[in-house]
């Protein structure tokens, strides 16, 4: 498991985890240095060797990210179990502050439905190698919503409108917005949980 620097961002993470998973092959370096350019040698070599290099970080960008379905499908699991919370009815603003104090996403662009809401409470969750907070909200028409908080670019293609899916008894709404990904989890149909936005 790669421990993320404190400079790095969700995407520096998974770079590196996947460079981790690598193996270079033998004689790689001896080989390189094959490459290498002459004091008197054509530029050709340079540019060859920096295409190269532009091409490897272009595919290790386009390896897929964590898969959204996965963590709707997990994330739903995990709030169908006893969870605990580690924060219980204090103002958003006071879970925020905790949150930010554990190194996870606090959540400063929630829609006004859910800001204005006393929250349940909240934790850290874990998935996937990804920290995470999550805030309880009651709601009138959607019963108890749970709002999961990554830091932007965890997903890949997520919209900064909600778009919301049924997962199994669950309505999922997924969006980015600000410094986050979210992912809001209510037991209600999905006109329920349109309704918080």
């Amino acid at each position: 498991m790669i421990e993320p620097r404190n400079n790095f961002d969700a995407t520096d993470t998974v770079l590196a985890t996947r460079l981790k998973e690598v193996l270079p092959p033998a004689g790689l370096r001896r080989d390189l240095m094959t490459l290498a350019p002459r004091k008197n040698s054509s530029p050709v070599w340079w540019i060859a060797l920096a295409s190269a290099a532009f091409a490897v970080a272009m595919l290790l960008l386009a390896l897929p990210g964590p898969s959204l379905d996965k963590a709707r499908a997990d994330l739903t699991r995990f709030l169908e179990t006893d969870f605990q919370l580690s924060v219980e009815a204090k103002p958003l603003r006071d879970l925020q502050a905790w949150l930010e104090s554990q190194d996870v996403p606090p959540g400063r662009d929630l829609p006004d439905a859910l800001a204005a809401r006393l929250p349940e409470g909240c934790r850290v969750v874990d998935w996937d190698g990804h920290r995470a907070s999550l805030i309880c909200f009651p709601t009138e028409h959607a019963g108890v919503v749970h709002l999961v908080i990554f830091e932007r670019g965890t997903f890949r293609r997520l919209s900064t409108s909600p778009q919301i899916v049924r997962e199994g008894r669950w309505s999922v709404a997924t969006w980015t917005s600000g410094k986050s990904d979210y992912l809001l989890f209510g037991e209600s149909d999905i006109e329920s949980l349109r309704r918080l936005f």
